[in-house]
């Protein structure tokens, strides 16, 4: 596992997938049905456990001017600038089953930010580099 410095801030708008894991294809299909075209956009994939103890998942985009997510009704996130631990899953589509795997090894860092998400963030079509914010 590798470090990553995040220099700045990344504001995001998303859709919240409606249940995990089996939503999270329609979140992301949502999300980029709202936008004129996908290309040369950044996805993102943030995830936390819930009070009932299961997972919260919003499919993100980068917003590209200030107050694009609320022309499209979203809401807005930031994934603060800081330190993360980071691990690259190429294939990630023939892959899939490697993403829960990797993330319980990284949340088990005692360097973890408990307040923090674990963050998809997605290179192209077939790169997804797995994150979670670490206190240095």
């Amino acid at each position: 596992m590798q470090t990553y410095n995040l220099e700045n801030d990344l504001k995001l708008f998303y859709i919240e997938a409606e249940t995990f894991p089996s939503g999270v294809e329609a979140a992301f299909k949502n999300l980029e049905g709202l936008l004129p075209s996908t290309e040369g956009r950044t996805f993102y994939g943030l995830s936390n456990m819930n009070q009932q103890g299961g997972i919260n998942y919003k499919a993100a985009v980068l917003e590209e001017y200030e107050g694009e997510g609320e022309k499209y009704g979203c809401k807005n996130i930031t994934v603060k600038q800081g330190t993360y631990l980071v691990e690259t899953i190429f294939d990630w589509r023939n892959n899939k089953e490697l993403i829960g795997p990797t993330f319980q090894t990284m949340l088990a860092d005692k360097r973890l930010d408990p307040d923090s998400f674990c963050i998809e963030w997605y290179k192209g079509n077939d790169q997804v580099e797995l994150m979670v914010k670490i206190n240095p």
